[in-house]
């Protein structure tokens, strides 16, 4: 505690005030000594006087005394104290010999709470003589002693020291018995059970205990850790071919395991499988110590290992790549090692990282195991050839490289990928222009004969920036060309159904200037065509306008039905603007005049936007006008904000439906706030004034009824004991309230408008609800057993009460929802009472749409 405080001076303090007093006990001592010859008090006192010097560390002092207590000593209570010290004593010296003669003596007392203890330091001093299975027996012991109450506990120590001990007693499979038996078995005591058996106990047991362990069920750093234990204990034994298949059935469920892997664990394996790999190297290399057969073994052995090391260790996938790729490459299996480099350069370049360990060790084997191969797989070489130009663009081979990967791509007629080759090509060896031009020829000629425009544009654009040479010449020979080509081509992708290649191509030939004036208005058409077509109804606007504008006289005439034709599906197609517009435009020239489909399309759009609604209204000669007036002014203003109603307000089957329509929209807004505030904000701007105040005057009477609902039950007594006087004064109480609340709730429903009537016994049940929550918590308490027996039943009986009557009011909720008006969204809350209020939108159709 002084230390902990840091109060030195007082603890120097304290041990030279305890060294005075044992110097003053010391003379108290002697002087009795010489007093008596009584075996008894002689035994006492030296005891007692090695206590004290143990207390202060003095251990040569503390066997002194000690030892003289055991000489005086004929007590064998004594006889048990001066034992359990000495054998501590002994112990702690690491004199195993005498610990264990002292404490045999002092084991029998299996009543002392420390015979845990006592049997655990008997154990391990035994296991310090090599007595292993005495030691062990005498562990056990002590095991069940700490496993009942009132004993000394040794901790996870005495599970350590069981694991160690069947180890060392070469007792493996009895020590598995005994830790199932315990419930001990745990991944981290089965994998330290190993470790010990292997190394001080049977090692050829090891395989029982990790049988045990593969009967866990192991996360992935386990699995990881077991593996890596396997193969110390598997190397050791030269258990090889168990071992490989071990690596094999890992590597084999490796992608299945899950979890977060620690950096340790990975690091443990990647060692132990280097390490087993460099050993197998080893041998190999002695050639005088194995056998060619058992050589060729090894080394496919080796091959495999580093295939597992690349799927635990993939940071270093290119270096195990190149090693196992040397491996087969050492036993003339080219092919086989051509794969492997190439794997692992694959896996390289999918980093993007061209600053690698082992990427040129492994080019030059690669190059060097395809030299050796007859017919070497193609998709192997060719990938070989893309990723040394990937990673040196300019290298040693790069330049030949270049020139076999076009005369590849030429010869299996991949012309997109023989032109990126000889794009780069020319970029990075510009001196061979020639060599390069003669490959475009070839590739120019081949996209004629297939009138591949794409490919022709990009060789264009590359010209244009005089690519390889050429010159403007060159470019517009190939421009002509793609002319002649483009027409044919886009109307054959329209016939396949590539409508927007089509679109983009035409327009794209209408623009072109330098074409031919009726090849520009035969691309207009066509666009105009498909995009009527396609119901692109804005595209087909745009390309009308510019066809007035670009057509001349004779295009004009000869194609106006068309023309008309396409403004009246336009129209049609709900363009209202783009309509009036072209309309306005065909009226405008000589040569083009809207027909009557257009000239009634247009009448109905003036009348939608709203333009001289009045004399509209006045000039309409059928009803069918007249409602078509209506129903524009319905979708145009579904707020009823525009004067023009009041004119269909005189119409008694129109007034009805406009009634109808914005009580819904208030009931609407209503039940989609639950607020009244919002039900009001809904009418203003409203110009039918009439109804507008009717509403407002509903609206406040349904919130001033909403705000005089309130229930409250009766307070119940809060005294520790509840007497008869109370308690009938609480009976009283709540039936004269039961009473006020039922005639309130039948004045709500009398007074209540049917469409707010859900959102008041809303309010209803919420209070009572809430109320009877409250009363619920009232339990009688009294003395008189036979009184608070019968407060309780009638308390019961008033809780059925309002139990009954809110089932009653929540029946009335939902018949009283089925009864609002359709539409008005009360319907929504047929789930449970209003709380919350739900989000929707105005929804429905109006009446005039049902």
């Amino acid at each position: 505690m002084y230390v902990n405080s840091g109060k030195k001076k007082q603890l120097n303090y304290v041990l030279k005030m305890e060294k005075k007093t044992l110097s003053q006990l010391e003379g108290i001592a002697k002087k009795i000594e010489k007093q008596t010859r009584d075996p008894k008090i002689l035994t006492k006192i030296n005891y007692y006087r090695a206590l004290n010097y143990s207390l202060i560390k003095e251990d040569k002092m503390f066997y002194r005394y000690i030892k003289r207590a055991e000489k005086y000593n004929r007590d064998k209570k004594m006889a048990k104290l001066i034992n359990t010290k000495l054998a501590d004593y002994h112990f702690n010296e690491k004199q195993y010999k005498q610990a264990v003669y002292y404490y045999r003596k002092i084991i029998g007392d299996h009543k002392n709470g420390w015979v845990t203890k006592h049997y655990y330091n008997l154990a391990w001093s035994e296991l310090k003589l090599n007595q292993f299975k005495i030691a062990l027996k005498h562990l056990k012991i002590a095991h069940y002693f700490e496993q009942k109450k009132g004993y000394f506990k040794i901790g996870d120590q005495m599970i350590d020291a069981i694991l160690l001990f069947h180890a060392y007693a070469q007792k493996t499979d009895e020590g598995l018995d005994y830790i199932k038996s315990k419930n001990l078995v745990s991944f981290d005591n089965l994998m330290k059970y190993l470790h010990y058996v292997f190394e001080n106990g049977d090692k050829r047991s090891s395989f029982r205990v990790i049988n045990e362990i593969e009967k866990l069920k192991l996360d992935i750093n386990q699995e990881y850790l077991l593996l890596s234990k396997k193969v110390l204990v598997y190397r050791t034994l030269k258990r090889f071919s168990l071992l490989q298949r071990e690596l094999a059935r890992f590597k084999k469920k490796h992608r299945r395991l899950q979890g977060k892997l620690k950096d340790e664990s990975k690091k443990e394996l990647v060692t132990s499988v280097k390490s087993y790999t460099g050993y197998l190297q080893e041998l190999v290399v002695s050639r005088n110590l194995i056998s060619e057969k058992r050589k060729r073994g090894y080394i496919k052995f080796i091959s495999y290992n580093f295939n597992v090391l690349k799927y635990i260790d993939r940071s270093n996938e290119l270096e195990y790549s190149y090693y196992e790729g040397e491996t087969y490459f050492s036993v003339e299996n080219y092919r086989r090692a051509s794969f492997v480099y190439a794997l692992g350069i694959k896996k390289a370049q999918a980093k993007r990282s061209k600053n690698l360990k082992f990427l040129d060790k492994s080019f030059d084997s690669l190059f060097k195991a395809l030299e050796k191969i007859r017919n070497p797989n193609k998709k192997v070489l060719l990938f070989t050839f893309s990723s040394y130009l990937y990673f040196y663009p300019k290298g040693d081979k790069s330049n030949l490289i270049y020139q076999r990967l076009i005369k590849h791509y030429q010869a299996a007629e991949q012309e997109g990928k023989m032109f990126s080759v000889l794009q780069k090509y020319n970029k990075n060896y510009p001196e061979d222009q020639k060599v390069q031009r003669n490959f475009y020829k070839q590739i120019l000629n081949k996209y004629i004969d297939k009138k591949n425009i794409g490919a022709l544009v990009t060789l264009k654009k590359y010209v244009d920036k005089r690519f390889l040479g050429f010159t403007q010449v060159e470019s517009k020979k190939i421009a002509k060309i793609i002319t002649e080509l483009h027409f044919s081509k886009y109307d054959s992708l329209a016939k396949q159904g590539k409508y927007d290649e089509a679109l983009q191509g035409f327009e794209k030939l209408y623009k072109d200037k330098k074409s031919k004036y009726s090849l520009r208005v035969d691309s207009l058409r066509k666009k105009m065509f498909y995009e009527n077509k396609l119901f692109r109804f804005g595209a087909l606007s745009k390309s009308l306008k510019e066809a007035l504008v670009f057509f001349n006289k004779t295009y004009k005439k000869t194609h106006k039905d068309e023309i008309n034709f396409y403004t009246e599906n336009i129209c049609v197609g709900d363009f209202q603007a783009e309509c009036l517009e072209l309309i306005s435009q065909l009226e405008r020239h000589k040569h083009i005049a809207p027909n009557t489909n257009l000239k009634s399309i247009r009448f109905k759009l003036y009348a939608a936007q709203g333009k001289n609604f009045r004399e509209l209204y006045k000039i309409s000669s059928s009803q069918n006008e007249k409602n078509y007036l209506f129903k524009l002014l319905l979708m145009k203003d579904p707020a009823f904000k525009s004067g023009y109603y009041s004119v269909f307000y005189r119409d008694n089957a129109k007034k009805i439906i406009i009634d109808s329509e914005v009580e819904k929209r208030v009931l609407n807004t209503f039940y989609k706030t639950l607020s009244f505030e919002s039900a009001l904000g809904q009418l203003e701007g409203i110009a039918l004034t009439h109804l507008k105040q009717r509403l407002i005057n509903n609206i406040q009477v349904q919130q001033n009824l909403y705000n005089s609902i309130a229930i409250k039950l009766p307070a119940t007594p809060s005294a520790p004991e509840t007497t008869e006087e109370m308690f009938a004064r609480l009976g009283e109480e709540v039936l004269n309230r039961s009473g006020e609340i039922t005639t309130m709730v039948n004045n709500i429903i009398a007074k209540a408008d049917p469409n707010f009537l859900p959102y008041h016994l809303s309010k209803i049940i919420r209070q009572l609800e809430s109320e009877v929550k409250r009363f619920k918590k009232f339990i009688p308490i009294s003395k008189n057993p036979d009184l608070e027996r019968a407060m309780t039943n009638e308390v019961t009986n008033f809780h059925k009460y309002f139990d009954g009557q809110i089932i009653e009011y929540r029946n009335l909720y939902y018949q009283s929802v089925n009864k609002t008006q359709y539409g008005s969204g009360a319907k929504l809350y047929s789930d449970d009472i209003m709380i919350n209020a739900k989000k929707f939108g105005l929804g429905g159709m109006v009446l005039w749409q049902e």
